[in-house]
């Protein structure tokens, strides 16, 4: 059985970004870290307020040193997602120039056919299928 099949960019990207997938405030991946720096600055502020009035800045001075730290975590995961997107970004355009998208399903097998390359996958290479309202997923 063949089926023609048509590439939609936005449907892609809400599988994609889904729940604020690619947020850099409210991805589930950057959440918790986001949440603890800004706990910190408003901490490294309380803290430089009291600095200030106690005229010794040693407290402040370490508080400077957990922010930077956390600082340092936060950015590292943000650049992970902002890394993530260009790929997603990368491979959305490259989709979008396929003009032909063809599934092909057999008995012993499947193969999706994009402009004349063909990718042929047997059924028996397949360990589980996980199907949701979003899509199937095959591993």
């Amino acid at each position: 059985m063949k089926i023609e099949l048509t590439f939609r960019r936005k449907d892609f990207e809400e599988f994609y970004f889904i729940d604020n997938h690619g947020s850099y405030f409210r991805s589930e991946s950057i959440k918790a870290v986001f949440r603890n720096l800004i706990i910190t600055i408003v901490a490294v502020i309380c803290l430089f307020i009291y600095s200030f009035f106690k005229n010794s800045f040693d407290i402040f001075q370490v508080s400077l040193i957990v922010l930077g730290i956390f600082l340092i975590v936060y950015f590292d995961r943000a650049f992970a997602i902002r890394e993530w997107k260009k790929k997603i970004k990368i491979f959305l355009d490259s989709q979008e120039k396929v003009v032909d998208h063809q599934l092909t399903v057999t008995n012993s097998y499947f193969s999706i056919i994009q402009d004349g390359d063909e990718t042929i996958e047997k059924w028996s290479n397949l360990d589980k299928a996980k199907i949701s309202d979003m899509g199937i997923w095959l591993i």
